[in-house]
């Protein structure tokens, strides 16, 4: 069932809060490509824009992507245009309740969960757990005030999200982020390549 308070909260912040002015998931789109095989389905989880699904298609004409957001007012018009010609679908969902969605073998989930609201993060990395077999994530602890609110609802440094995750997945490694010392990334596996 979607949060409706979250969802208004959000179409908010994405029609008045500057939130448009860039994308980190877009940015690491060669990074997500290096990790992610081109045979896979990826779930992407809180996709904002869409713009890295642009930047993917780039690349892998024929990836599958199912995107998932609390709210659609946040996908770009190029990335809908894309659902009519590529393997590419979106749905409202919350995260807390992904219900019946398509398990994949990966997940991307990139600077969502420190947004959330912090008693449903449990909850959240269950469905994620769920309906991705791996994941990568990242997340960042600065505080992010728009439109009279701080996104940054769940602030926890580098180690407490590996502990976090590790709760979940098997294997989770950690890569910082170049942009900022602030930002982490998480490479989260249920089982060790040979």
């Amino acid at each position: 069932m979607l949060d409706t308070v979250q969802q208004e909260k959000f179409k908010t912040i994405w029609e008045k809060g500057n939130y448009r002015t860039g994308s980190t998931a877009q940015r690491l789109v060669p990074f997500l490509l290096n990790h992610i095989p081109e045979t896979v389905t990826i779930n992407d989880y809180g996709c904002g824009t869409g713009r890295a699904e642009v930047e993917i298609y780039k690349v892998r004409p024929n990836q599958k992507i199912n995107m998932y957001d609390i709210t659609i007012d946040a996908l770009e018009p190029a990335v809908k245009e894309l659902m009519n010609s590529k393997p590419l679908t979106f749905t409202e969902v919350d995260l807390a309740d992904l219900g019946d969605i398509p398990k994949a073998d990966w997940g991307m989930c990139i600077n969502t969960l420190m947004t959330v609201q912090k008693d449903k993060l449990d909850t959240i990395l269950n469905e994620l757990k769920k309906t991705c077999n791996n994941l990568i994530v990242e997340m960042y602890d600065l505080p992010d005030f728009r439109c009279g609110w701080d996104l940054t609802t769940v602030k926890m440094n580098s180690i407490q999200w590996m502990e976090r995750l590790s709760e979940h997945w098997k294997i989770v490694s950690f890569t910082q982020s170049k942009e900022s010392k602030s930002r982490y990334i998480f490479i989260c596996k249920d089982e060790v390549e040979c």
